[in-house]
């Protein structure tokens, strides 16, 4: 059977060869490429009815004001009493803009502020006793400070990749009263010593025996780690000791929050409330901060 041909040209009755390799090869990467993708992508990206785990979803239960300026890479509540009583610990990122502050839940207005050297990028923020953990992004080190005062009391280095040698990139942390927790935007959480920084463990977490990846700001609640997922609407629910993903909360309505809706105002920050039970949410440059309350997804 001859290929079709150029109006002016004459049909053939034996194929037209043409060299197909180059086409082939690219086919082929193509589906190399797609297949990858498919098995890295989380599944916090894609349809959550697509999961076996229990997926719930997120109630609002009341609003704050939140500087829509903030880049917001940790978030803590705590209340440390004395004259600094409760309030929000916010780790701000940016090239030149990144600072550590402790901000008034109700207003948004700024209690205290120090700010970071235009050469780091300020990510995760974890609280232990009264030391505060702050991680950055490419520096491959964490910086210690006095909670009430912000006093820098020293530096820790982050783990080295086990592949490369070279030291993991800072994006969340958080604890569990014991050890530090720290994402690299990876599937892995790395267990750190607080006092030595030596590495504990890594658990690898996955869904099905899929990989969840971008893991962001973390957050411990009720003995869980609770995980953004970078440019995903859904906070991951993760056991600590197995790293198996326990359950999905579908924040997808609270896109009310972003102002831009750019690559860069995305979901991220989570903050707990012990005493009371409270859980806190924002974003990236969002104008809100959300207490939410989580419940059952309907069927």
């Amino acid at each position: 059977m001859s290929e079709p041909t150029g109006g002016d040209e004459p049909q053939t009755k034996e194929p037209v060869k043409r060299f197909e390799g180059p086409r082939v090869l690219l086919s082929m990467a193509a589906l190399v490429v797609l297949i990858v993708v498919g098995l890295c992508v989380p599944i916090a990206y894609t349809a959550l009815t697509r999961t076996r785990v229990p997926v719930d979803q997120c109630v609002v239960v009341a609003e704050y004001p939140h500087d829509g300026t903030a880049f917001t890479q940790g978030l803590i509540y705590a209340d440390l009493g004395g004259d600094v009583g409760p309030a929000l610990f916010e780790s701000v990122g940016g090239w030149g803009k990144s600072k550590l502050r402790r901000v008034d839940i109700r207003t948004g207005r700024v209690l205290q502020e120090s700010r970071m050297s235009d050469q780091v990028f300020a990510e995760g923020l974890a609280l232990i006793g009264r030391r505060l953990y702050q991680l950055t992004w490419k520096s491959g080190i964490g910086y210690v400070y006095d909670a009430r005062t912000f006093d820098r009391l020293g530096t820790f280095p982050l783990p080295r990749d086990e592949r490369t040698g070279r030291r993991i990139e800072g994006w969340g942390l958080t604890t569990d009263g014991e050890s530090l927790i720290v994402s690299d935007g990876s599937y892995k959480l790395y267990f750190l010593q607080p006092e030595t920084f030596d590495l504990e463990k890594v658990v690898e977490v996955r869904d099905d025996r899929r990989p969840i990846v971008r893991l962001n700001e973390l957050e411990f609640i009720n003995q869980e780690v609770w995980a953004n997922v970078w440019k995903a609407t859904s906070i991951v629910r993760i056991s600590p000791k197995s790293g198996v993903v326990q359950g999905y909360i579908d924040c997808s309505g609270l896109e009310g929050g972003r102002q831009r809706f750019t690559d860069e105002d995305v979901m991220n920050g989570i903050a707990f409330d012990r005493k009371r039970q409270r859980i806190f949410v924002t974003g990236k440059l969002w104008p809100k901060l959300y207490e939410i309350r989580v419940v059952a997804k309907p069927e």
